[in-house]
């Protein structure tokens, strides 16, 4: 079996790394881990900034995503920022099991549209695995 590898150069921390495409799962490293928390304060940041929301929505919001993020490093998937949508459903799927509110289920949801909206004007991403997530089966 045949594996392309491809290099790509990457800046992560102020310092420039290499990552290699296409290597098996444990090689591949997320050049997102460790900044998670930063990029999710900036973001907070200017919602706030920009009056988008009481305190109390940036805290909830706050609190969502590390969570979500927390989950999807334990679960060895991905970080927040890297996230496909089905890490995402996974994690929405796991809420809703231990007994997650609906409403609660509808804050974490609408937090991770906001996140995945604010990567995407700031260029860290090109798409928005939020858009095919769905919540109505649950109400």
């Amino acid at each position: 079996m045949s594996v392309e590898l491809k290099v790509i150069e990457a800046i992560a921390g102020g310092e420039q790394q290499q990552v290699v495409c296409g290597a098996p799962q444990e090689q591949v490293r997320d050049l997102w881990k460790g900044l998670v928390h930063d990029v999710i304060g900036r973001a907070l940041e200017v919602l706030l900034l920009e009056g988008g929301a009481r305190l109390s929505r940036i805290g909830d919001y706050r609190r969502e995503l590390h969570a979500c993020d927390e989950w999807l490093e334990l679960a060895g998937n991905a970080t927040l920022v890297s996230a496909s949508a089905e890490d995402l459903s996974d994690h929405l799927l796991e809420l809703i099991h231990c007994g997650l509110t609906v409403e609660r289920a509808e804050t974490v949801l609408e937090a991770l549209r906001f996140f995945f909206g604010y990567l995407r004007e700031m260029g860290f991403r090109d798409d928005d695995p939020t858009l095919v997530l769905d919540l109505s089966w649950i109400h």
